[in-house]
């Protein structure tokens, strides 16, 4: 993680991010270069599994977060 990338609020188990991408030398348009990498692993999870629910799509990318 980015030594400029937000850790949320220390010692509060709930103000922080559950998920991350990478954002360094990532070539973008956008502010949040890490977001679109997010989008499309969603994108890509849909795609194979349309019925999947939003809670559960998170679920599982936290859970398989590496």
């Amino acid at each position: 993680m980015a030594d400029f990338s937000s850790r949320g609020i220390p010692g509060d188990p709930i103000y922080h991010p559950t998920i991350t991408a990478p954002g360094v030398d990532i070539v973008s348009t956008g502010r949040l270069p890490a977001a679109p990498h997010i989008a499309g692993v969603a994108a890509l999870m849909l795609e194979a599994k349309p019925e999947l629910q939003p809670d559960v799509v998170k679920d599982i990318l936290v859970r398989t977060e590496r």
